[in-house]
């Protein structure tokens, strides 16, 4: 189950970066297997665009939607991404996440869409914008 919603405070306002390389595939009609994959290396920098997925968070959907508005609360977990870093290095992503308890947990499941530098800036990338697990980004400065 996937929801989407918005967060205004947020929409291209938090410069956030890659804490670990990012690997995308986009559709590309040209290609043998119909898409390509391409990388967002660690550190490079982005920008969110307001727009927020959660992510299989099942009965915990409406504490997850609250999280994802609330801006501060948030924004704690990308001040300090060394929270996640076991989990970054898990190799099963879904069961470490279920370990986590209260806010950590929430967060494993939120997904921000971030506006990529490094990004091919093609129509079926979506010009760049690409969602990323809260985890796997830092806020690198702005607001």
């Amino acid at each position: 189950m996937s929801v989407s919603l918005f967060n205004k405070d947020i929409a291209r306002k938090w410069k956030v970066q890659a804490m670990e390389p990012l690997h995308f595939h986009v559709s590309d009609p040209d290609s043998p297997g119909g898409y390509r994959h391409f990388e967002i290396p660690e550190g490079a920098p982005g920008t969110t665009t307001g727009n927020i997925n959660i992510y299989y968070a099942g009965a915990f959907e409406d504490a997850c939607r609250a999280m994802a508005l609330d801006s501060e609360r948030l924004k704690k977990f990308l001040e300090h991404p060394e929270l996640f870093t076991p989990l970054r290095k898990a190799i099963n992503y879904y069961q470490a996440a279920n370990k986590l308890k209260g806010d950590e947990y929430l967060a494993c499941w939120i997904r921000l869409d971030v506006q990529w530098d490094s990004a091919p800036q093609t129509d079926s990338s979506r010009r760049g914008k690409f969602l990323a697990y809260v985890p796997w980004l830092k806020l690198a400065g702005g607001k």
